[in-house]
């Protein structure tokens, strides 16, 4: 999952590829929500649930889905 900003500088975090830094532990939903315009997704089925509860699939590709976050307050609470 890498995640998609048009509105600040990308922050790679501290990995070399610059994707999401997580490996059995789920995202920040909630930072993801408040940072991010969009995230793309390829071959990660188990993040679906959580990508959707804060935005909408925009593009589907065969195992890449690009998600618009939606920046409603309700959207993504409590959804760590």
């Amino acid at each position: 999952m890498q995640p998609l900003v048009l509105r600040q500088t990308v922050y790679l975090f501290d990995q070399g590829s610059g994707g999401y830094p997580f490996s059995t532990a789920p995202p920040d939903w909630r930072l993801l929500r408040q940072q991010y315009d969009a995230v793309w997704a390829i071959n990660v089925p188990y993040l679906a649930p959580g990508l959707s509860a804060i935005g909408s699939a925009s593009y589907t590709a065969g195992d890449l889905t690009i998600y618009t976050i939606r920046k409603d307050r309700t959207s993504a609470e409590g959804q760590n």
